[in-house]
């Protein structure tokens, strides 16, 4: 465990988390909603080692961190809904579901959902620095057990997921435990859970140009 400063995250911690990912290490760190754990997600068997993780029994669809949509773009289709919605909302608290890239292996094909990947750029200075430093996306999905609440402190976190963590990133309590507003972008748009940014405003930029 190291202290990282949410707001100007420090160099050295940036850089093990970053050295830590590389080598197929879990990592758990402040994003702009709640901590997130990370592992890199174009390991065919990612899903099974987040599945060991959070303790659960089978795999569920696990959103992505890319570094911008040109990455999100080596694994999905970026429809002309998900390329408005990105333009406006991202980098921030958003999810993106969007379909697959036939043929891709950018991604570990377990991570998707039927509607394809979910993917995010974060507005968190911890992982925007993180993402930059590696070149695949990394997972970002609550550090909880599964069917458990995200807990607010790494000291907490650590109590639930211990030595299955190889690097924790000290931010001081979250700032907030809404999620991030999830929406499958395909030719129309479907609001999957309801997070930080409203359906409303989702709603109205899906709509712009009809």
């Amino acid at each position: 465990m190291i202290a990282c400063d949410p707001v100007n995250p420090d160099v050295e911690a940036i850089q093990r988390a970053a050295e830590t990912l590389s080598r197929g290490g879990a990592v758990v760190m402040p994003t702009e909603t709640q901590y997130g754990l990370s592992i890199r997600a174009d390991r065919p068997d990612a899903p099974q080692k987040i599945d060991r993780i959070k303790k659960r029994n089978k795999t569920l669809p696990v959103a992505l961190f890319v570094k911008d949509m040109r990455m999100a773009e080596l694994f999905c289709e970026i429809t002309e809904t998900a390329g408005k919605l990105a333009e406006r909302f991202l980098p921030g608290p958003l999810t993106l579901i969007m379909p697959i890239r036939p043929g891709q292996t950018a991604a570990a094909a377990g991570f998707a959902s039927p509607g394809g990947f979910g993917v995010r750029i974060s507005s968190s200075p911890v992982v925007a620095a993180v993402i930059r430093k590696v070149s695949f996306p990394i997972t970002a999905t609550s550090a909880n057990l599964a069917g458990r609440r995200t807990p607010a402190t790494i000291a907490e976190i650590r109590a639930e997921l211990g030595d299955s963590i190889d690097l924790y990133l000290d931010g001081g309590p979250c700032r907030g435990l809404i999620p991030s507003t999830v929406v499958k972008a395909g030719v129309d748009v479907e609001i999957v859970r309801h997070g930080v940014i409203s359906d409303a405003e989702i709603k109205s930029v899906a709509g712009e140009g009809h």
